[in-house]
Parts: structure tokens; sequence; C-alpha cells
């Protein structure tokens, strides 16, 4: 499980993610002054290096691509209104 609040944005992002031979699938939720977002994940992962397409009902995909360790994730994240943005997420 990762999650993480932004400091200079009103949102708050958590994951929860299970890997299987590279495959990954998982649920999460996208918290913002718009409201709370359920997610669905599906990617890849070949360590360090994880891919991600994050979908909500009604809004266009988010691409999430970051490099993961024992403590945290970071990367970028774009589409549905994030242009690309650099992110870190803290494993809970």
């Amino acid at each position: 499980t990762f999650k993480a609040d932004s400091g200079t944005k009103d949102v708050s992002l958590s994951l929860e993610l299970v890997e299987t031979d590279g495959a990954v699938t998982g649920t999460g939720t996208l918290v913002s002054t718009a409201g709370t977002f359920p997610l669905t994940a599906t990617g890849t992962y070949d360590s360090p290096r994880l891919s991600l397409l994050l979908t909500t009902p009604g809004f266009d995909p988010v691409s999430l691509v970051a490099l993961v360790d024992e403590t945290e994730m970071t990367g970028t994240i774009g589409g549905g209104g994030f242009k690309n943005e650099a992110f870190s997420l803290q494993r809970e």
C-alpha cells in the first residue's frame, strides 16, 4: 500500500497494488477538492520500474510511471488533468 498527501495541492492518493510475474493490478482512491474517486490500476512492474494505467468511471485515464524501492515510489503522473507532474508516495 502506498499513500501520499500533496503539500502544494489539495490531492491525496492511496493505492493498494498486487504484482504477479510482472503484472500489476490494484485499487485506490483519489481525494481532491472535487470529491473522492475510486481508482482501478493495471500495469507492469520490472524492478524497479512501475508503469500503471489508473482508471476512474467517467474520467480520462491517468498514466503513472515510477521507480519503486523499499519505502517509496517516485515518478510522474499524466492525463486526466495531470500534466506529467512529479509525485512521491510512501509505503505504509
